[in-house]
């Protein structure tokens, strides 16, 4: 049996959550994964209104929050090793744990002495290097596995870069497995390719609602299979691109009858092929290639995401200082 089908088949349905509340409703693949021994706890969201939907009830495997040593984690990514690294502002500071959420490590991040006060928003891996992403400062900053400063993988406010492509704000960025690196300009409704080295290849996108045409696209993924994963926010959907920006195929969010768009606010596929997307009003679904929902719930706003091979899931939220991780131990 598909593992995802047999999340449908233990499904609950609407009626049966608490009046007023409704729980966390996202589980993924890890039939390979053994059950964590750290104490579970439940987790509810208030909520005026839910559109029509198929809820789970979900106990976390675990929280990560203020007593695993995390202060205002900003982004999360899952290393060629399997450990989860997590972006902390506070430090700023690289925290390492075990998919079992066991702390292995913690790094300070320092920039150059050009960039003293070196504030990361964004995290990506290629390869072997981390990337970190300073906005503000319009850098991405390059590191070894072990947390050590490795130089400047991509200067945006370089002369010659400025006098091809324009000013810009980076928005969001991504990885893919070959170490090419794409980000999203919100404002110029494109997004921008840079190869391993750091040198401009193209742009793709351009504003508009047709396929292959964006509006201030945001949060960014790539999978194994080379696709590219945008949040087109302003045209509530996700699209995918290849690696040499083709377009392949628009993914839409429906909202319910009379309901406002549904804006993505974080994308994340994994093995089969299925997306796991958050949207800014607190809702995750996991939604197949064909357009397929599995599953959506009230989750609470999910900024940042990250899939473990064993197919665990982390949801990153902001607002709550927080990651929480999920697997389908709680049905």
């Amino acid at each position: 049996m598909d593992p995802m089908r047999a999340f449908i088949v233990t499904r609950r349905p609407i009626g049966a959550a608490r009046p007023g509340f409704l729980i966390l409703a996202t589980a993924l693949i890890c039939a390979s994964l053994g059950c964590s021994s750290m104490p579970r706890q439940q987790l509810t969201t208030r909520v005026a209104s839910v559109p029509q939907a198929i809820f789970h009830e979900v106990t976390p495997a675990f929280t990560l929050d203020e007593t695993a040593g995390l202060s205002v984690p900003l982004d999360i990514e899952v290393d060629p090793t399997g450990r989860l690294i997590v972006l902390d502002a506070e430090g700023p500071d690289l925290h390492v744990f075990d998919v079992a959420g066991n702390a292995l490590d913690r790094w300070p991040v320092s920039g150059t002495s050009d960039l003293p006060f070196f504030r990361p928003q964004s995290l990506g891996i290629s390869g072997l290097s981390l990337l970190l992403l300073d906005p503000s400062e319009r850098v991405i900053l390059r590191f070894d596995l072990r947390g050590q400063f490795r130089g400047v993988a991509l200067d945006l406010d370089d002369a010659s870069l400025v006098d091809r492509i324009g000013f810009f704000e980076p928005a969001g960025f991504a990885v893919d497995k070959s170490g090419q690196l794409f980000i999203s300009d919100r404002d110029g409704h494109r997004l921008l390719v840079f190869d391993p080295a750091g040198r401009f290849v193209m742009t793709f996108g351009g504003f508009g609602a047709g396929a292959g045409q964006l509006r201030r696209p945001t949060a960014l993924a790539t999978d194994e299979a080379g696709l590219v994963y945008v949040a087109d926010t302003g045209n509530g959907r996700i699209q995918l691109f290849d690696g040499f920006g083709a377009f392949v195929r628009i993914v839409d969010l429906p909202a319910p009858p009379g309901a406002a768009a549904r804006i993505p606010s974080a994308v994340r596929p994994f093995g089969d092929g299925t997306l796991l997307v958050a949207d800014d009003g607190g809702v995750t679904a996991a939604i197949r290639p064909d357009g397929e929902t599995l599953f959506e719930g009230v989750t609470g706003v999910v900024n940042e995401m990250a899939v473990h091979p064993a197919g665990r899931a982390f949801l990153l939220q902001r607002d709550l200082a927080r990651i929480v991780a999920v697997d389908p131990e709680g049905f």
